[in-house]
């Protein structure tokens, strides 16, 4: 039920982004910033994609999860959300065996900032490197 909620939100907060991406591409809407724990977003991109294991396709998280993270960022979370759960998606896809591989890596640190790498691999086919 809690997988049924999420995803109805996040479908919502896509519907809304999709009618604002002529007002975000021209400046004139700004994504909401508010803290958040980037671990969290991992959790919801591996809850949002179990049917790809069914579908024979390991999906796991290594980068940190949420215990790994001692902070929080500013940030768009739900849209992060979204943006993992679509590449994640578009992996499995492509990927009729193996595994697709995200997470989240802390690049840079300081005391006033920090620099985040998110990522998804997948054993997919891939682009061919003329259409890259």
């Amino acid at each position: 039920l809690r997988t049924i909620e999420s995803c109805c939100l996040h479908l919502s907060v896509l519907l809304k982004s999709i009618l604002s991406l002529d007002k975000l591409l021209n400046g004139a809407l700004a994504l909401p910033e508010e803290a958040f724990n980037p671990g969290l977003i991992l959790g919801e991109v591996e809850k949002m994609n179990k049917h790809a294991a069914v579908a024979g396709v390991l999906v796991r998280n290594v980068g940190a999860g949420e215990k790994d993270f001692e902070f929080a960022v500013e940030g768009a979370p739900t849209q992060l959300t979204l943006v993992m759960i679509n590449l994640v998606n578009n992996a499995a896809k492509f990927t009729e065996k193996g595994e697709i591989a995200f997470g989240c890596n802390i690049i840079e640190e300081s005391d006033e900032f920090v620099v985040l790498k998110f990522f998804v691999q997948d054993t997919g086919l891939g682009i061919p490197p003329e259409m890259q």
